[in-house]
């Protein structure tokens, strides 16, 4: 699975951790909520060719220890993500 695809699945799993946390009962959230930005380093950061991203940034303040999460690549984004999933997904009530 490339990469953009690995992205694609942390967005339908982040859609899916906040529908049901919303139908079980939160009512308190931010705007930028699941926001994922992915990025290369700079020119002068890398010595050759970077097929994928090197950062991945997720804004979740409803998830996670902190609101803007920060992942150095995009399988530990989407290891990460798949264990907040897990966790809201047999959550009850909020």
């Amino acid at each position: 699975m490339n990469w953009v695809d690995k992205v694609r699945i942390i967005r339908i799993l982040l859609r899916q951790m906040y529908d049901h946390a919303i139908e079980n009962g939160l009512d308190h959230w931010k705007s930028e909520e699941a926001a994922v930005t992915v990025g290369w380093p700079n020119y002068f950061d890398v010595l050759y060719d970077q097929d994928e991203p090197t950062q991945v940034e997720i804004y979740s303040y409803v998830f996670g220890p902190n609101r803007v999460h920060q992942f150095h690549s995009v399988d530990v984004a989407l290891d990460v993500v798949r264990q907040w999933h897990k966790t809201e997904m047999e959550r009850v009530g909020w």
